[in-house]
């Protein structure tokens, strides 16, 4: 089978922020089309895979239409000037076979030039563009949507120091090159880490707009503690207010969401996995309503780097156990992506506050995603009492169900309906 690449201008379609009980008049998100996940490919320093095709099956069959993941500078060129490309040249034809399109980081990184993550001294940053621009040039053509860094907001990822200005020296000077390489290709950025308005902004107003198809963020709701996903739309509102702000006259710039996640690590204050499922479906679901592009939940697989400690946060944000396992949020997401696919969000419907009814609707069929962040209770739809709690549930209805004007509501607690579909079995 071969691969159906969209028309470049269908990648970032331009879309506005959908307000409660008002219907979005301009051709929304297909459900699953936004829906991606973050691989890690390969171990560092190793170049073992760590995801073979019966995962990238599995991942496919949850309804993923992305994937978010590095090509490692370290990886790609192990001498100074000489650049392998076979491994991720079989991660990214395994891809295409499944019509799956890449996310590709182009992160700092390689001992070659410095132990640290870093553009200092000049040797790095011309090693870097050197990396980034035979990176571009290998792979132009194949729809990929590029992303400038990981997380150049944050210490771990930006040395010594992160930097707005250095940030945007580098991408005035790198980023037109790409394009230039590759102009079917969509190349976004920054990346940061949560939503730092302070970074954006000064980011913003030295023409990042100019530059880039998409703005991305990762707005984690994990750190420092754990909070429910509905808490992320006032920073998604905030970063659209400031990119309608410096965005060039006549171009529209979307908000992509590049990564964000929770974890279901065996450590104190952390979620279960049960409840680490309903977070991922309901951020899911929220990118819907907002109307983002790219929705890529962080992780796939809980064995960052070939390693695996359960009782580190980090290692606890896959949909798979290292061993394979299934965990159930795989199961929800599969689930979502099945009872939605080929529809497209249409309004959410007027309720209380806490109450998220969400209307979706494809030829001949309309669907509500119900789920609340308050207490649970029950909702009047479509002539039925629905419980709806903080585990989203998804009701077909008729096509007056989701024009009517609203809802009687009953705060009364009915037994627990459990609606889920099996998952796969996965088989290593």
């Amino acid at each position: 089978m071969s691969l159906s690449i969209p028309p470049p201008s269908s990648f970032f379609p331009n879309r506005p922020t959908y307000p409660t009980g008002r219907s979005n008049t301009r051709k929304s998100l297909s459900v699953p089309n936004s829906l991606g996940v973050h691989v890690h490919f390969l171990v560092p320093g190793q170049g073992r895979f760590l995801v073979g095709e019966r995962e990238l099956d599995l991942l496919k069959a949850a309804g993923f239409s992305k994937v978010r993941m590095d090509v490692l500078w370290s990886e790609v060129e192990k001498q100074p000037g000489v650049f392998y490309f076979r491994k991720y040249d079989a991660i990214i034809q395994a891809m295409k076979r499944r019509e799956i399109q890449p996310m590709v980081i182009l992160g700092l990184g390689n001992p070659l030039y410095s132990k640290d993550l870093t553009l200092q001294p000049p040797a790095v940053q011309a090693g870097y563009e050197r990396y980034a621009t035979e990176t571009v040039r290998h792979f132009r053509g194949q729809g990929i949507i590029w992303e400038l860094v990981n997380e150049p907001n944050h210490e771990s990822f930006w040395q010594p120091e992160p930097n707005p200005d250095e940030y945007m020296r580098l991408a005035w000077r790198l980023l037109p090159r790409l394009r230039q390489l590759d102009p079917t290709a969509k190349f976004t950025a920054p990346g940061i880490a949560g939503s730092d308005p302070l970074f954006l902004q000064r980011c913003f107003q030295q023409g990042l707009l100019r530059l880039v198809d998409g703005v991305t963020i990762h707005p984690y709701q994990a750190f420092p503690t754990n909070k429910a996903p509905e808490k992320f739309l006032k920073e998604y509102n905030m970063v659209q207010q400031l990119v309608r702000q410096y965005q060039p006259p006549g171009k529209q710039i979307p908000v992509l969401l590049g990564e964000w996640g929770y974890s279901s690590a065996a450590v104190p204050k952390e979620l279960d996995e049960a409840t680490q499922a309903s977070f991922l479906v309901r951020q899911s679901l929220l990118s819907l309503m907002m109307g983002s592009p790219v929705n890529i939940l962080y992780d796939w697989k809980g064995d960052i780097n070939g390693q695996y400690n359960p009782r580190d946060k980090e290692h606890g944000f896959g949909l798979l156990a290292p061993d394979g396992r299934i965990k159930p949020a795989y199961g929800a997401l599969q689930q979502m992506s099945r009872a939605l696919s080929g529809q497209r969000f249409l309004k959410r419907l007027p309720s209380h506050e806490e109450d998220y009814l969400l209307a979706f609707t494809g030829p001949g069929q309309q669907t509500v995603a119900v789920w609340t962040s308050g207490t649970p209770h029950t909702v009047s739809i479509d002539g039925q009492e629905v419980f709806v709690s903080g585990r989203p549930r998804f009701l077909p209805v008729s096509p007056v169900a989701v024009s009517g004007p609203g809802f009687e509501e009953s705060r009364q607690q009915p037994g627990y309906v459990n609606n889920s579909l099996k998952p796969l079995v996965f088989q290593p």
